[in-house]
């Protein structure tokens, strides 16, 4: 069974490299636009995170999946304590 490579990017990382933080400044850039486009599936927990992969990879915006991160509300200890309506 061949390997399948899924790809999770948390961060904008354009802006990492504006900022000129580290020196994989240089070397990220051409690794992602080789790599990413043939990765089984890239992942991006932001809808703008998204829109910097393919703007620095030139992947197509629709292949790439948005899953956004878990955010807690203050409502939620409250309807925690809800009943269920499901069987």
């Amino acid at each position: 069974m061949p390997l399948r490579i899924l790809i999770s990017a948390h961060n904008d990382l354009s802006h990492d490299h504006v900022l000129g933080q580290g020196s994989h400044a240089r070397t990220l850039p051409p690794l992602q636009r080789r790599t990413y486009p043939q990765a089984a599936a890239v992942i991006a927990v932001s809808l703008g995170v998204a829109d910097d992969i393919a703007t620095r990879t030139g992947m197509p915006r629709a292949a790439i999946t948005t899953i956004y991160n878990p955010a807690l509300r203050a409502e939620i200890p409250e309807l925690a304590g809800q009943p269920v309506d499901h069987p």
